[in-house]
């Protein structure tokens, strides 16, 4: 009896790995690639390459912006870095302005259903900014 309950426990420990290792690949496919949306505070168009480049977990994120209101005008490089978190994606970095100031950023992604559907709300903390991006490539 005790040899069943050891065989039951390893497949159960099993599937669980497998369940999860599924799990944060599916995340992985889902937030790799170029999205797209308009800015619900200015209007403009926001353009951002999400990627684990190294493979390490660690995601970076660049953006582009037609018009920063952060920045008070055009121009500027967003290049934030981040991890996975409870479905999410967050993120820490700067906002590079073509006028030369420098904007701390904070933001979170998070999925609107399942991720395949390629659906993510951006939201800048601190900030009323709240983008719906669209995925628009792989």
């Amino acid at each position: 009896m005790l040899g069943k309950g050891l065989l039951l426990a390893a497949a159960a420990a099993f599937c669980l790995f497998n369940a999860t290792s599924s799990q944060a690949a599916d995340m992985k496919d889902g937030f790799t690639g170029l999205w797209q949306g308009i800015d619900n505070i200015d209007g403009s168009l926001r353009t951002l390459s999400f990627a684990d480049v190294d493979g390490d977990g660690v995601w970076e994120v660049r953006g582009h912006d037609t018009y920063w209101t952060l920045c008070e005008g055009p121009g500027g490089l967003e290049d934030t870095t981040g991890k996975i978190e409870k479905g999410e994606l967050h993120t820490k970095g700067t906002l590079a302005c073509a006028n030369g100031k420098k904007v701390p950023m904070e933001t979170r992604y998070e999925p609107q259903g399942p991720l395949s559907k390629g659906i993510v709300l951006e939201y800048v903390e601190g900030k009323p900014f709240r983008t719906l991006l669209f995925k628009v490539s792989r």
